[in-house]
């Protein structure tokens, strides 16, 4: 297989894993797929991404449980289900959590910070899959960085000066891989002279 075909297979074969096996991962595999989220593409290359790498799974029970009280009260009422559900981990006992963050730029109209913590999260789950492992994007807990009331956990937390958490990845070896969804069609229109 060309590489063209290999990196089109890689993204066509990536799945959001919400199984995990109980195992670790190596600190050298963790920080080649941390590195390919560094290389993602950001508005006007200004990086503004921070990865808080969480591997103790009491860390990553005590920032589930701290964001399933917060969801339970909501006031949405798909998540405050989740919130409620004493079997649900949203993290799903992954051996590795990432917490992405992005940098507050005040001189800029608009914050592209979100924008460029989602293309990184992409390199670093497509990275993953190439690695065999898997990996899911976490945005329930995202309202909840977003309130200020993950605050407690945050100041605890090393994010440098200026930096807003903003989502979640999930990362370990999958115990089990669901089939891929179907894709919704329409999606493509061709604008051609």
């Amino acid at each position: 297989m060309d590489q063209q075909q290999v990196v089109l297979q890689n993204i066509m074969t990536r799945r959001s894993v919400r199984k995990y096996q109980e195992k670790p991962i190596p600190r050298d595999v963790l920080e080649q797929i941390l590195e390919a989220g560094l290389w993602a593409p950001s508005a006007s290359n200004r990086q503004t991404w921070h990865f808080t790498v969480m591997t103790d799974p009491q860390t990553i029970d005590r920032w589930n449980d701290a964001g399933k009280q917060w969801m339970a009260h909501c006031g949405r009422e798909a998540q405050e289900k989740m919130g409620r559900d004493p079997n649900r981990h949203v993290f799903f006992h992954a051996p590795c959590v990432i917490l992405v963050s992005y940098k507050m730029d005040p001189s800029w109209h608009s914050n592209w910070g979100e924008v460029d913590t989602a293309l990184a999260a992409e390199n670093i789950m497509l990275a993953a899959h190439a690695m065999g492992l898997g990996s899911c994007y976490i945005g329930w807990f995202t309202p909840w960085l977003k309130s200020g009331e993950a605050a407690p956990l945050l100041e605890k937390t090393p994010l440098p000066e200026n930096y807003y958490p903003f989502h979640f990845i999930t990362l370990g070896y999958p115990g089990q891989v669901g089939p891929a969804p179907a894709r919704v069609g329409g999606c493509v229109d061709y604008l051609d002279d």
